[in-house]
């Protein structure tokens, strides 16, 4: 029997994407622009969009929640007890590099781009516009990084 090539293990594989998804989300949130392109390239030749989209609208939800509250004044402790996220998450999350309208504006570019995939407005075999779309996103947010 011979053994397995690199490619043929990688195939077989089902990838994990969840740390590095929030790797992508923590370089997002600290307006490390660079890096949230370099992760999102590292991502994409490993999975379908699909596979990981979820996971980073979910914690830029969470994010934006959390960065909502404290804008109303609400306590890191009083968050901790609404919530219920793990400790490591929001200390992390709770003081971060990015606006609200910035956070807002990747957030809603995210949804968007995801409910037009599924409406079927975008060519479903297409993942290079998913990711463009993304990357556009993610470059938008350089108009924020010197306010």
């Amino acid at each position: 029997m011979m053994p397995l090539s690199e490619t043929e293990v990688i195939a077989l594989c089902q990838s994990y994407t969840g740390d590095t998804v929030f790797a992508l989300a923590d370089a997002i949130v600290n307006m490390n622009i660079p890096l949230s392109l370099d992760i999102l390239k590292r991502i994409s030749s490993v999975g379908r969009v699909d596979e990981w989209i979820s996971w980073l609208i979910g914690s830029l939800r969470n994010i934006l929640y959390i960065q909502s509250l404290r804008s109303f004044g609400v306590s890191e402790s009083e968050i901790a007890t609404l919530i219920q996220a793990h400790p490591y998450v929001l200390k992390k999350w709770y003081r971060v590099g990015i606006s609200l309208p910035a956070l807002r504006e990747i957030y809603q570019e995210l949804i968007m781009s995801n409910i037009a995939y599924k409406k079927g407005e975008w060519m479903k075999e297409n993942e290079l516009w998913r990711i463009l779309a993304i990357e556009l996103a993610l470059l938008g947010l350089q108009k924020y990084k010197n306010k």
